[in-house]
Formats: C-alpha cells, sequence, structure tokens
C-alpha cells in the first residue's frame, strides 16, 4: 500500500522537479556567523577519466584533474568563509582500481584532504564502505592497517589538526566509530560533539563479509547510546555522522541497512529488534542533545526525516531530526561534483547550508557557479521565519497532510538531486526514501 501511495503520481511528480530545476539564486555567505564544511565521496582514481562500466557512460570516476579543482575551491571556500571545522563523510578510492592498488588512491585522496584544510581547520574523518584496504564492505582494519596509515599528515588519526582535549573517546577507531569535540566548551557556550558512526556495518554487503556483524553491530549501538547518554550529562550537542544512511536507497532500491539485522543486545535502555529502529528510538530520545545528522554514501543532495517510532504514534510516527546528505565530489552517479558549507546558531542548530558545484565531470564552473541556498532553492518555504533552523523549515513544509507534503519535499528535492544536473527519470523510489521509519518497506 506504501509503494502504491508512493508512485501514484510519479510523472507529475518529475515535471516540478524538471520546472523547479531554474537557475539558482546566489546566496551570499550571512555577513557574521559560525560555519562548517562537509564533502564526501571523492572516489579517486589516477587512472585516465573513464567510467567503470562502460554501459554507463555517466558514471565517471574522480581523477586527479577533478580532484585538484576540488581542492582549489574548498580552499577558497575555507578563506571565505573560515568555517570552525569540516567534516568527510567517507569512500577516499575508486571503485574501478582493485586492491591493493588502491593504497596510491587512499594517499592521494587523504594527502588532498590534508591541502585543503593546511594546519589550521580541523578536519573529521568518517569511514566509507570503500575506505578498507581490503575491499568494499570490509572491516575498516585490516592485517595491513587503516586508510589513514598511508597519508604522513593524518598519521593514522580520524582527525587532522585536532587540539588538545578534542579526542574524546578513540577506542573503537579500529572499528571505524569514534567520538571527537568539533567545538570545545567555553564559559557562555556548550561543546559540539560529533560523534562519527561506521553505520557500514549495518549493511547486508558488510554482513555477508563480516562474521561478527551482529556482535559488531550490538556494541556500536550500545556504544552510541553511551555517548549519548554522556553528551546529554555534560549538557553538548551531538551531530550524528555517518556514511550509508538509515532508510530507503533511493538510487538503488531496497533499504540501506540490512532489513534482518536485529539489535540482540542487553542493554536496557535500547529496544530489541531492527537496528534501523533501534537507532531512530535513540535519535528520538536524545532529540534535544542532536543538532542534526550527516550522512552521503548516495552521492545525491538528499534529506531524509528520521521518525519516531518508540511510542504508539501515526504510521509514520513525528519528525524527530533531519539527516542532511552530502553530494559527492566524483560524478558517477550522473551528478555534478559538489562541497557544502553549513551555518549554525549560538546553540549549533543548522540555519542553512550552502552546495558549491562544478558542472561536470572535468571541474568547471567551481568559480562561476552560484552556491544552491538550501533556504532560496532546495526548500523554500514562504511560511517559514527568517532564521529558521533547517529542520524547522523541513517541519513546517511537513505540516499538510502526509501524502502532499511528501510529493511537495519530493519535488523539490529531486529538482537539485544531482546538483543542476538532469534530475532522474525515475524518482519514485526518493519519495520513499524521505521517511525513514522502523517499518521495513513492503
Amino acid at each position: 500500500m506504501v509503494l502504491a501511495i508512493a508512485l501514484m503520481g510519479m510523472p507529475s511528480l518529475a515535471t516540478a522537479a524538471e520546472q523547479n530545476a531554474v537557475a539558482p539564486l546566489a546566496a551570499a555567505a550571512p555577513a557574521t556567523t559560525a560555519t562548517f564544511l562537509a564533502l564526501s565521496d571523492i572516489h579517486l582514481t589516477a587512472e585516465r577519466q573513464l567510467p567503470c562500466n562502460p554501459q554507463h557512460p555517466d558514471q565517471i570516476e574522480t581523477n586527479p584533474a577533478l580532484w585538484s579543482a576540488a581542492q582549489a575551491e574548498a580552499k577558497q571556500v575555507i578563506q571565505l568563509e573560515k568555517p570552525a571545522f569540516a567534516i568527510y563523510l567517507g569512500d577516499l578510492p575508486s571503485h574501478c582500481d582493485s586492491r591493493p592498488d588502491t593504497d596510491a588512491d587512499f594517499t592521494a585522496a587523504l594527502d588532498g584532504l590534508a591541502n585543503i584544510v593546511g594546519t589550521g581547520t580541523k578536519i573529521i574523518y568518517v569511514p566509507g564502505n570503500n575506505d578498507s584496504r581490503t575491499g568494499d564492505y570490509e572491516p575498516f582494519t585490516s592485517a595491513n592497517g587503516t586508510p589513514l596509515d598511508l597519508s604522513t599528515a593524518w598519521k593514522g588519526s580520524p582527525v587532522l589538526n585536532a587540539q588538545p582535549g578534542d579526542l574524546i573517546d578513540t577506542a573503537n577507531v579500529p572499528n571505524g566509530y569514534y567520538s571527537v569535540y568539533a567545538v570545545q566548551a567555553t564559559a557562555t557556550a556548550p561543546a559540539l560533539r560529533v560523534i562519527a558512526l561506521n553505520t557500514n556495518m549495518f549493511t547486508l554487503k558488510y554482513g555477508q563479509n563480516v562474521p561478527s556483524t551482529q556482535a559488531d553491530s550490538n556494541a556500536q549501538l550500545e556504544w552510541l547510546n553511551a555517548q549519548l547518554k554522556d553528551a546529554r550529562s555534560k549538557r553538548e550537542k551531538v551531530i550524528i555522522a555517518m556514511h550509508a544512511p538509515p532508510g530507503v536507497d533511493g538510487y538503488g532500491g531496497g533499504t540501506m541497512w540490512d532489513a534482518n539485522l536485529l539489535y540482540t543486545g542487553q542493554d536496557p535502555d535500547l529496544a530489541q529488534g531492527w537496528v534501523q529502529k533501534t537507532f531512530l528510538q535513540l535519535v528520538a530520545d536524545y532529540r534535544p542533545e542532536i543538532t542534526g545528522l550527516l550522512s552521503s554514501h548516495t552521492h545525491y543532495n538528499e534529506i531524509r526525516r528520521l521518525r519516531d517510532c518508540s511510542r504508539n504514534l501515526p504510521r509514520l510516527g513525528a519528525f524527530t531530526e533531519l539527516d542532511v546528505a552530502i553530494p559527492a565530489i566524483t560524478t558517477d552517479h550522473g551528478n555534478n561534483p559538489s562541497i557544502k558549507m553549513f551555518s549554525y546558531d549560538d546553540q549549533f542548530e543548522w540555519t542553512e547550508n550552502r552546495t558549491y558545484h562544478a558542472s561536470d565531470e572535468t571541474g568547471a564552473g567551481w568559480s562561476t557557479n552560484a552556491p544552491l541556498s538550501f533556504d532560496l532553492v532546495n526548500y523554500p518555504c514562504p511560511s517559514c521565519a527568517a532564521g529558521d533552523t533547517l529542520a524547522a523549515r523541513i517541519a513546517s513544509l511537513d505540516k499538510a497532510t502526509r501524502i502532499n507534503t511528501s510529493r511537495k519535499l519530493a519535488a523539490l528535492m529531486i529538482a537539485w538531486l544531482k546538483v543542476g544536473a538532469t534530475p532522474p527519470g525515475s524518482p519514485g523510489k526518493y519519495m520513499l526514501s524521505l521517511d525513514v521509519t522502523c517499518e521495513v518497506p513492503k
């Protein structure tokens, strides 16, 4: 029934997306603001810029020329906006190259990230499913170590330019998750903690490769609960950062997280059952602390509304938090190369993001394309107040009937899904991907 509703009227939705894809309005950075930079999915290859799959000529990986152009743009944006920190959401090497050839890709991608931030801006790394020296959807640490060991700048650490006291809990870095202060507390402001998760272990492919998936997943969810509890006790704010988001895979279909992977641990705070349900319960319980979630993986400019399923609520449940996806540097899903700059208020709540982008796989247009404003271009909301948070803006657009709102939000998202490139011709699955619930889609 849900699928039938989602697909109903999809041709008009695609038309609406195309109609919305007009030239973006220029979005100047506020005169006084705090910001952070987010980027993801470089998928660097030292080879010639050819598609991995000849049957899909638009699926082009990032070659050194595009990576160099992206670095130059990111450095310029950092110089202009002076972000407090940066986050990289994973997937360093090309899909094309086979191990151990990817070691050179790992090194060049990590060194490029170090070049972007220099010695001043802190950058926080989150592992992608490609970021194992063993292969795709493999453990973050292998017999050869982690990709972070391959860069003399990073020296095995998941945080570059960390200051004393920044690293909170790094005991599970070998497993790909840890916590760090993006901004430390002051006498007048709370600290901002980034919880970097390895959600690749919640995916089906990881489970097919790693015998310890069940124990690993239980341990990570229990660790996440402990981190959120600790943040609450210290009155901190939290960003949850991950590579593979929960919910429906709008690009490939199915669920992002393995529908058969359950939380089976003994933590009395956590709901038993599908790991996505357990995760959603935690997000709902710690909504006051969480300022937002970051993800990537699909390479597209998506959002996801996380829903509360811990009580007897309507089918979708209450909208608890917003997950903002970071579109990719690589263009292998037909998207334009992109990076995002987020603005936040004195409580670290996100008030705007601007998507800087090139025009194609060559990296042309970085300096001339107007950045896409979340407020003015992606999700214009006439009823919203100036300075509303991104989550409040989406909540305002969420007040109409659920079906009509989903169609409207889907049309807005799909219009700029590929960041100025042609929207997908079959957008139905993206309507389902908008809402993350505790129910496995039929």
